[in-house]
């Protein structure tokens, strides 16, 4: 994928904002910023971008997607009387 198929991809993304922040930082990748200036850019830390950036590396833009494997259910709150 290249710069400009990434920034079409933004484009198409407006709705998923963490998609679309992620896309951000992989085009300023493509432009040779480094992790730490692409991270600050978006405002996340740089080990969030070095874990997007692999994610990219191994997956493409299917790593970027969130992922979101459901976790605890919420306990039952039983009010007293």
């Amino acid at each position: 994928m290249c710069l400009k198929e990434i920034l079409s991809e933004i484009k198409k993304c407006k709705i998923d904002y963490n998609l679309t922040e992620r896309l951000i930082f992989i085009s300023d990748i493509f432009k040779s910023l480094s992790v730490p200036e692409a991270s600050k850019n978006i405002g996340i830390a740089h080990s969030t971008g070095y874990q997007w950036l692999e994610r990219w590396n191994k997956d493409g833009l299917k790593g970027l997607y969130h992922r979101y494997a459901g976790g605890k259910p919420p306990k039952t709150f039983k009010r007293r009387l």
